[in-house]
């Protein structure tokens, strides 16, 4: 059964939570003086999973606009630490991947990101996790349908 109607409260801790998390893995990633922004290591944590993507699917993959992806992708490109390649079966496209800048940043980033995942979900249950998993899942669903 559906919930017929939700209080701003729901809304609110939801974000709060979210912006929280944000602010807090950003002051972790600080920590590592490596010059890269939550948003820019979304980036790339996507990237280190599928390499040599375009520019289309990784602002799909990453639920970010094409001139903000553009931006990240032309600030990490400055820094060397990704490539944009011309993609061989469509020349309109471009590839974007990981420099070995990149793939070093990545292995330093990643243990943080998750240790710091593994402390904002202390004393949830493995049960749990995948119920609220289900349920963001489910308002993301309802979301690409508005």
């Amino acid at each position: 059964m559906a919930i017929k109607s939700a209080t701003l409260l729901e809304g609110y801790i939801l974000e709060q939570t979210a912006k929280k998390m944000k602010l807090g893995f950003a002051k972790e990633l600080n920590k590592l003086k490596l010059d890269v922004t939550v948003d820019q290591w979304i980036v790339l944590d996507r990237l280190s999973s599928n390499d040599k993507v375009s520019q289309f699917e990784l602002a799909e993959s990453t639920s970010k606009d094409a001139p903000t992806i553009t931006r990240i992708l032309d600030l990490l490109e400055k820094k060397k630490i990704v490539h944009r390649k011309q993609d061989p079966k469509d020349r309109r496209k471009f590839l974007i991947g990981l420099s070995a800048k990149g793939k070093k940043i990545i292995e330093q980033i990643k243990p943080l990101s998750v240790s710091y995942r593994s402390k904002c979900y202390d004393g949830i249950k493995p049960g749990e996790m995948k119920i609220l998993k289900n349920i963001l899942n489910i308002i993301n669903t309802n979301l690409k349908t508005n």
